[in-house]
């Protein structure tokens, strides 16, 4: 049902792999998703594929406050006594991140400024060494969204991303794996939506889909049989069903309530909006 078109969204989705490294000396990568819109490089991916630079940019200014108080009980010699007073409910947190890294699907691949967008949008332009796809995508208009539609995600979900940091480089080391593949994922337009966002509490709209997002799809599109992209994955809400299942393990029965996993997306109002009002060319149709 979905081959053409999943042929036809594999040419504007990439990988974008997010590296993070905590004071305590953790090293994790996440994987994730964006769409190339025009042949000028600017894309879209999710906006909280970021969080880990906001973080990153909190983080610092407690490091260097922490810092600070210990150099300057250094320099001032105290005693073991009058340094612990000093120093008194400062301590390092081991959760701060000293490191973030993004690899755009390719060595050489930068972006320029990223606009951060309610409704979990993010807007860049990529510059450096990227290829340029053969087909880009065609956006649908915000108009006729009809429940029931079937539509499909495309990402790179089910992956594991060995991570290390080296120290004298100052540089993450990614183990991109060979077996990276295009993930799709069927399901159908259950209705859209309205939620308060969390940084501006406005109520933002997005599109919902009966099949879950899985990690490793945010940012990719969500589209029609004939590739029109509907939205864009950003993330799944679970759903109680108001009843439990019970499950034998080791000679005990465990009792545990039951879900249903859907699929939000980033409504196509919003990015119709957001490219127009930037003046970044697109297709839509």
């Amino acid at each position: 049902m979905f081959s053409k078109a999943c042929q036809l969204a594999s040419q504007f989705t990439r990988a974008l792999v997010v590296s993070t490294r905590t004071y305590d000396g953790r090293v994790e990568a996440g994987l994730g998703a964006y769409i190339v819109v025009n042949a000028d490089g600017w894309i879209i991916t999710a906006a909280h594929v970021f969080s880990s630079q906001v973080k990153l940019n909190q983080d610092q200014v407690s490091m260097q406050n922490y810092l600070n108080l210990v150099r300057e009980a250094d320099v001032q010699q105290l005693g073991a006594k009058e340094r612990r007073r000093k120093l008194m409910g400062a301590k390092p947190d081991g959760d701060w991140l000293t490191h973030q890294s993004c690899w755009w699907g390719k060595d050489g691949i930068g972006v320029g400024e990223i606009t951060l967008i309610p409704g979990d949008l993010a807007i860049t332009q990529l510059v450096g060494n990227w290829d340029r796809p053969t087909v880009y995508p065609v956006f649908k208009q915000p108009r006729d969204l009809l429940p029931g539609t079937s539509l499909c995600k495309l990402g790179f979900p089910l992956l594991d991303i060995p991570c290390s940091f080296d120290e004298e480089k100052n540089a993450f080391g990614v183990s991109f794996p060979q077996n990276l593949a295009f993930f799709p994922l069927d399901g159908i337009l259950t209705r859209e939506v309205l939620a308060t966002d969390a940084a501006t509490g406005n109520l933002e709209r997005y599109i919902e889909t009966s099949s879950p997002g899985l990690k490793g799809q945010s940012g990719g599109p969500i589209f029609d049989r004939s590739g029109t992209v509907w939205g864009m994955q950003v993330r799944t809400q679970h759903y109680p069903l108001g009843f439990d299942a019970s499950l034998a393990v080791d000679g005990k029965t465990k009792v545990g309530a039951q879900y249903l996993n859907v699929g939000w997306g980033v409504h196509p109002q919003t990015i119709h909006d957001a490219l127009a009002e930037r003046r970044i060319p697109f297709a839509s149709g």
